[in-house]
């Protein structure tokens, strides 16, 4: 959906819709992976290890153990990431 969205956006020439619709997308690319592997955890009976969570308060990205210096998504820095609880 976030295709269509973009395409929309560039065709009015919203350049903030775009660039946010696109790291939104970005997002949800990095968003399967803790999922997936949350689901193989479940399916084996297992447990998640406890871990902080971090989320980027300019895109929504978000990493697991500690905030990189700089968002891979969006571009901001360390400062702008705060810990969920």
């Amino acid at each position: 959906m976030y295709r269509r969205y973009i395409a929309a956006a560039m065709d009015e020439g919203a350049k903030r819709a775009m660039l946010s619709f696109n790291n939104a997308m970005e997002v949800e690319k990095v968003h399967q992976r803790p999922y997936l592997e949350a689901l193989e955890r479940v399916e084996a009976d297992e447990d998640l290890p406890p871990e902080s969570i971090y989320v980027c308060g300019v895109c929504g990205n978000t990493v697991m153990g500690q905030p990189p210096e700089q968002c891979p998504v969006c571009g901001s820095s360390k400062e702008t990431f705060q810990e969920v609880r």
